[in-house]
């Protein structure tokens, strides 16, 4: 591994970081779809959230869990993982809710690539 890093460019580096942190956001993007469909088949709240004011509802409530995440993991926050900005006190509560968004649509995504999926396999 010292002999890979000795001989990597700067360019090489940064492009492994940037693949570290989406890989990154990609999996706390499943684990946060995970967790919210596991409470989409609560059997006690499932007849609410079929209502479309609760579904509103319920994916405002992903997107502020999203949030959340992103700020008490600031690893995972966009623009300063991708060092558009260098100093970690600028712009914290933009990045914020960026990142945040860019986590809730990350999971969903991972909704989408599921059922095209079962399509495909039936």
């Amino acid at each position: 591994m010292e002999f890979l890093l000795a001989k990597s460019s700067p360019n090489t580096i940064m492009l492994l970081q940037m693949l570290a942190f989406f890989l990154r956001l990609i999996f706390i993007g499943l684990c946060l779809y995970l967790a919210s469909h596991a409470v989409l088949n609560v059997p006690s709240i499932k007849l609410y959230l079929t209502q479309a004011k609760y579904q509103i509802f319920f994916h405002l409530l992903v997107l502020g869990a999203a949030c959340v995440i992103i700020y008490y993991v600031p690893a995972l926050r966009v623009i300063h993982a991708l060092a558009l900005i260098k100093s970690p006190k600028v712009f914290v509560w933009p990045d914020i809710i960026l990142s945040g968004l860019a986590l809730a649509r990350v999971s969903f995504i991972w909704h989408y690539l599921f059922r095209y999926i079962e399509r495909r396999s039936t």
